[in-house]
């Protein structure tokens, strides 16, 4: 039942995530994996550590859970729409992400997310320099809204 057997990896994967634990999440990959999200695309299983050692020592992970339409599973391809919690440079950030996945021989083949790096930055920007310049963005960004 591949189904059941990727929505229990993508699950594995949150937690390890969430624990921080990168030889597991590592586990989980085939050596050819490619990660593509908003710092680039990372291709193999060397990149995919360089990547995923310097997201875990910046970010500590609380709690990745359901959002929107949650979980979807066919196949050997998933879609997982969930909210991230957590603390980038001990400020606290919350987000939504997206995440497409492709498997092959029982491990992750592709991961793709998509989120939001300006609202992490919005909840996240220390000093008073790093602050004014991410609001002025976003009020740029929003203009005519306000």
């Amino acid at each position: 039942m591949p189904d059941e057997k990727n929505a229990s990896m993508i699950l594995e994967l949150a937690g390890a995530l969430e624990a921080g634990d990168l030889d597991k999440v590592l586990s989980l990959f085939n050596d050819d994996i490619k990660i593509v999200n908003p710092f680039g695309t990372f291709e193999g299983i060397a990149e995919a550590k360089r990547f995923l050692s310097w997201n875990l020592n910046n970010v500590r992970f609380e709690k990745i859970s359901d959002d929107g339409i949650g979980l979807l599973v066919k196949g050997d391809k998933a879609f997982y729409d969930h909210k991230v919690a957590c603390q980038l440079d001990n400020a606290p950030a919350e987000f939504l992400a997206m995440s497409s996945y492709e498997f092959s021989n029982g491990k992750f083949k592709l991961w793709r997310q998509v989120f939001d790096k300006l609202a992490i930055a919005e909840q996240t920007a220390s000093g008073f320099l790093a602050q004014k310049a991410v609001g002025a963005i976003v009020k740029a960004a929003s203009k005519g809204l306000e």
